[in-house]
């Protein structure tokens, strides 16, 4: 009835059929997830962006507090996002503008910690120190101050802290002569 060389070779064959089968199906799964992923990636992308653009208009019309709330949820929801960078300049700015100089410097500092040797970077490492001298933190503001002014990356940057510290210099020797007038009186 039925030869074994045949029998071997249908089983043979419905095996290899089987196996391109397979093969088959884990090739096309894998390009389809490749897709999803890609349109997932390409969708939160987007609506990183229209939190960042709705947070940009809420800083335009004065709104300070919403711009600072969106621009924390956004960095909440969307870590690494491209847009990371500029929403942190942002919540900087609007933080300054609500008068809230510690987080200002706070996040000008995250930004310098996250890109040390960028001009982005060194920039809000110098507006901290600027902001830090504001507020008040004399000791600390100088010290922010000659390290911008010291390192090696931005030679503008380095001269604007080296501006900083002479005005800065120049503010205490004045305040100084006022107080010794107001003494000899």
């Amino acid at each position: 009835m039925f030869d074994n060389k045949n029998v071997s070779r249908v089983f043979l064959n419905q095996f290899v059929f089987l196996f391109l089968l397979i093969a088959a199906q884990f090739i096309f799964a894998q390009n389809g997830s490749d897709n999803y992923t890609e349109t997932f990636r390409l969708q939160r992308q987007n609506q990183g962006e229209m939190y960042f653009s709705k947070a940009s208009e809420f800083f335009k019309d004065g709104n300070f507090k919403a711009c600072i709330d969106k621009i924390n949820e956004f960095l909440f929801l969307f870590p690494g996002h491209p847009a990371t960078l500029k929403s942190l300049k942002l919540l900087s700015n609007a933080y300054k503008k609500k008068d809230l100089l510690d987080d200002s410097i706070r996040t000008d500092l995250l930004i310098y910690r996250e890109y040390p040797t960028t001009e982005d970077g060194l920039t809000s490492y110098l507006e901290a120190g600027k902001k830090m001298l504001m507020a008040g933190r004399v000791k600390d503001g100088k010290k922010i101050l000659e390290n911008v002014k010291n390192q090696l990356y931005s030679s503008k940057i380095a001269k604007d802290a080296e501006i900083e510290l002479r005005q800065n210099m120049i503010l205490e020797e004045e305040g100084f002569q006022i107080k010794e007038e107001i003494t000899k009186e």
